[in-house]
């Protein structure tokens, strides 16, 4: 009894560490290139784990996705669980160009809701985003009842308004100045400030939504406030949720006023579940388009500066 319960102890063990399948490697050397943390190196008949350096490893995962022949495995990933098979065949550069060009900010919306698996597979297809260290650290918030997105319109409107106030402020508005990042105050400056009154106002006269677009569908991109590289990693995912979306034929948007309004009124974190000391950096309304674009807008670059 005592031997077996050893050699279950042992097998865990052996589980939690880095290794590499002598008798599977064919010493391709792949694994040994790939590592950002080189943790691996060229050994005699297949490559070696270079203990001292296995604390460095920031689960990329990039030396079980290059490995053919699936020799090596790192503790905190699965085959099984964690990887997907590539197609043969990638898609052309003319698939990729034709998707970015067809993509567009889409604010009108049908009433019919987004189903529920048409949301997941976005999510899932967030997960594949190249995220930074440690690898994942972003949460996904997704509000598919529209009457939530109601629930929440009008604390988002009493904070806007609460803020435009403050703006027509000398004091508050040298207070503002001096509380937020320089993009941000001239963001709520020369936009926010002096287009949002009115439309805000008309928002509360008439009820049209001026901050959701009437989306079925919300997402909400958060993380802990302070996980190593989040904010980073939140836009990546934002990136790659907008293009699911368009792939899928849904029409989605990025909304800068979501997050802010979240992070600062009264009672939108708790509407919408999401923890208090996590930050909403990111939000995409998502829904069936009602209109159809005919063509793409071309816009040039600030500055192009080759070196």
């Amino acid at each position: 009894m005592r031997q077996g319960e050893a050699m279950m102890t042992e097998r865990k063990e052996e589980k939690k560490k880095f290794v590499v399948d002598r008798d599977r490697c064919k010493t391709c050397w792949s694994c040994v290139s790939v590592c950002p943390t080189m943790i691996y190196e060229k050994g005699d008949r297949a490559a070696r784990v270079v203990e001292e350096r296995t604390a460095l490893c920031i689960g990329c995962g990039h030396c079980m996705a290059v490995c053919r022949e699936k020799a090596v495995s790192v503790p905190t990933l699965s085959y099984e669980r964690d990887f997907t098979e590539l197609p043969a065949a990638k898609p052309s550069a003319e698939d990729f160009l034709r998707l970015i060009r067809t993509r567009r900010s889409v604010r009108v919306f049908r009433k019919d809701p987004v189903d529920a698996s048409a949301l997941e597979e976005i999510v899932r297809q967030i997960s594949f985003a190249p995220m930074g260290f440690p690898p994942q650290n972003v949460e996904v918030t997704v509000v598919k009842d529209r009457a939530t997105i109601e629930r929440a319109l009008p604390l988002m409107v009493d904070m806007y308004e609460k803020l435009i106030g403050l703006l027509k402020n000398p004091v508050t508005r040298f207070i503002v100045k001096r509380k937020v990042p320089p993009d941000v105050f001239n963001t709520l400056t020369s936009h926010i400030a002096p287009t949002y009154a009115m439309e805000l106002e008309v928002m509360r006269k008439t009820g049209q939504d001026v901050i959701t677009y009437g989306a079925p569908a919300l997402l909400l991109l958060h993380a802990h406030r302070e996980a190593g590289c989040h904010t980073e990693n939140i836009y990546i995912a934002l990136a790659f949720g907008l293009l699911a979306a368009h792939a899928m034929g849904l029409g989605a948007t990025a909304i800068g006023l979501i997050p802010p309004a979240i992070e600062q009124g009264h009672g939108l974190k708790e509407l919408f579940g999401i923890p208090a000391d996590n930050e909403v950096l990111a939000s995409m309304i998502v829904g069936h388009p009602k209109v159809t674009f005919r063509r793409c807008i071309r816009r040039d670059m600030k500055k192009v500066t080759w070196v």
